[in-house]
């Protein structure tokens, strides 16, 4: 998913960035640029895990750039 299609998937959820921030204890700025990881290059996989769980989706479909980014790291190293 883009980061358009996150948030429209978090206003189908009725949740916005101020909602998660709240319920996760992080600021707003931590869950937008979670949700913009793929083009700021900030990650962090515990609150990429934190919006899928509250999306109810799999992290690999929120965030699959990150895991195919992963796999091909691992496969030429």
């Amino acid at each position: 998913m883009d980061p358009i299609d996150i948030q429209a998937q978090l206003k189908k959820c009725g949740l916005n960035q101020a909602a998660i921030a709240r319920a996760l204890g992080i600021s707003e700025m931590t869950v937008s640029r979670v949700i913009r990881s793929r083009d700021t290059g900030y990650v962090s996989r515990p609150r990429m895990n934190d919006i899928a769980g509250l999306l109810g989706k799999p992290v690999e479909v929120v965030f699959p750039w990150y895991y195919v980014k992963s796999l091909n790291a691992r496969k030429t190293a």
